[in-house]
């Protein structure tokens, strides 16, 4: 294991879009790989320096990103088509890595496990973002709605709209109560 220079910390980066959040990261993650005595050479190798993993559940652009990337500083775990949010919050806070085995076509989802990786070369765990990991909660408590099931007492209700020609979904809201859970 590596020792840090620094003490573990955590930090809170946030801002309107296009404010630079990503880039931000991207400047993060260079310097505690080469903090940690990573080197990248004239011919983009690299060598030693911890890495960053950043869980990505925003729908924005990782093109800032893209470079860090393709050296290796930055590993991405998409988690946006995952089920099951409020376990992968926590499997991620963890430090797990979802091992995915295929998909599920009849609930339409996708099928697999987590997993306890090592995370010895790890110096940041990134999550992006915040608002969009609450907001698929959400949507998770609003899909259990219009399933019927009722989380919190309150009424959240599920209609049905479409017709016989056009097809028809069921639709879930939220209540009060799933902004506490949240």
């Amino acid at each position: 294991m590596k020792l840090l220079p620094f003490q573990p910390t955590t930090i809170l980066n946030y801002g309107a879009t296009g404010s630079g959040k990503t880039s931000g990261l991207s400047q993060l993650a260079r310097y505690i790989f080469k903090a940690t005595g990573g080197v990248i050479d004239k011919d983009g190798k690299t060598t030693g320096g911890l890495r960053t993993r950043l869980y990505l559940s925003d729908n924005g652009d990782t093109g800032p990103l893209q470079a860090d990337i393709d050296l290796g500083l930055i590993d991405v775990i998409d988690v946006r088509a995952l089920p099951h949010p409020f376990l992968w919050a926590l499997k991620v806070a963890a430090g797990q890595v979802p091992d995915i085995s295929g998909e599920d076509e009849k609930a339409g989802i996708l099928k697999g496990a987590w997993k306890k990786v090592d995370n010895s070369n790890i110096g940041l765990f990134a999550f992006d973002s915040l608002t969009s990991i609450a907001e698929r909660m959400f949507d998770d408590l609003s899909a259990k709605a219009a399933l019927g099931i009722n989380i919190g007492g309150e009424g959240a209700y599920n209609f049905v709209d479409g017709s016989e020609s056009w097809g028809k979904i069921t639709v879930g809201s939220s209540n009060r109560i799933h902004y506490n859970v949240v």
